[in-house]
């Protein structure tokens, strides 16, 4: 993977392109981007402290994470969901990823009804990504069902998990999934069976640029991770920033391949040997 968006990154920047004029043409110069916030809170007033340094940074859109105490107090865990939908109001995207919280379908079965009540964008993770059986089980709720992110990687896994995992949306990781190359090719087996592809992203700014340049020219409108973290390699790996807009979006590198250039300063601090 790392290899693959590499190249890509220097085929660009040998032709004075970006990546996202490489893949395809780009249908949008601005991405929505949706930031994790975890943890969520055990009280209806730690859900409201959590959630608001999502919105300090302007999303306007957050997952929030599943703890494995919800699989034990159904009436407290839909409390919880309540009170971040009440908090962010109705124009907020809301997410939730399991996280692999349950370890088998009937722990989070009796929470969808809950999400489809709060108006959740999908739930994500629900289970372990080899339980495709038990995912299948998730549908019918009214709620995309995401899957693959850290546990999935080429197309031929992802069509099981569409067929067998019955999944409405690819989450694949470009940094794992086989890089830009197999990401498109996951795409289009996703717009082949009328299923969605969203990104997953954690992390750097070199992974953020690259599904940034992937989300531009994708035929769907979908969000980009936006990684919360507090990590020095999240925030000042390299150069460039990519700061939220008013409008919940970020903009698109135009710069030559990934249009992003790695901060010295930091790798000299960080590395290794």
């Amino acid at each position: 993977s790392a290899v693959d968006i590499a190249l890509w990154d220097l085929r660009g920047k040998m032709q004075s392109k970006s990546v996202s004029a490489l893949l395809g043409k780009r249908q949008r110069d601005r991405v929505l981007a949706y930031g994790t916030v975890y943890p969520l809170g055990e009280t209806p007033d730690e859900v409201r402290r959590n959630i608001d340094r999502g919105l300090k940074l302007g999303l306007k859109a957050i997952k929030i994470v599943a703890d494995p105490f919800w699989r034990d107090d159904v009436d407290k865990t839909a409390t919880l969901i309540r009170t971040a939908r009440d908090h962010v109001g109705p124009d907020i995207r809301l997410m939730v990823d399991a996280a692999t919280a349950w370890a088998k379908a009937e722990e989070g079965l009796p929470l969808m009804p809950i999400f489809k009540d709060n108006n959740f964008f999908w739930v994500e993770a629900p289970l372990p990504i080899d339980d495709l059986d038990g995912h299948a089980r998730f549908q019918g709720f009214g709620v995309p069902i995401g899957g693959g992110d850290l546990g999935l990687t080429t197309r031929f896994e992802y069509e099981e998990a569409f067929r067998r995992g019955k999944i409405d949306i690819a989450q694949p990781d470009v940094t794992m999934a086989g890089g830009l190359t197999e990401l498109m090719r996951i795409s289009a087996l996703a717009r082949q069976m009328g299923r969605r592809l969203v990104t997953h992203g954690y992390k750097s700014n070199i992974t953020i640029a690259a599904n940034l340049a992937f989300l531009s020219q994708q035929w769907m409108d979908e969000p980009c991770e936006y990684s919360t973290s507090q990590s020095p390699l999240r925030w000042h790996l390299t150069n460039e920033e990519f700061p939220i807009g008013p409008d919940g979006r970020v903009a698109v590198p135009d710069g030559p391949g990934l249009g992003v250039s790695l901060n010295p300063e930091t790798m000299a601090k960080y590395r290794l040997g």
